[in-house]
């Protein structure tokens, strides 16, 4: 539900639970990729072919999420080099 996905979005990251332009956002990335609404698309190869249709949005929509997340609260005293694991703040 909504609610439970703005609820979750605030505990963990402390993204502002009022921001519809960064919900929409993470919506149409979660939410709006048609084959991933159930699990027999991904067990066909007409799922498959179907999410082709949808990969531009994907690819439109991941950096816009990631910057979503890296601008949150909860991220905002990450170092932009994780050394022990060696990744950066946009790969944690």
């Amino acid at each position: 539900s909504p609610f439970a996905d703005k609820y979750i979005h605030y505990c963990l990251y402390g993204i502002d639970p009022s921001d519809k332009k960064k919900f929409q956002t993470l919506y149409g990335f979660y939410f709006g990729n048609i084959a991933s609404k159930a699990a027999p698309y991904y067990l066909t190869l007409i799922g498959d072919l179907f999410n082709l249709a949808h990969c531009c949005k994907f690819n439109r929509l991941l950096p816009k999420v990631v910057e979503i997340y890296v601008d949150s609260p909860a991220m905002a005293e990450v170092p932009e080099e994780v050394t022990s694991f060696k990744l950066s703040k946009y790969e944690v």
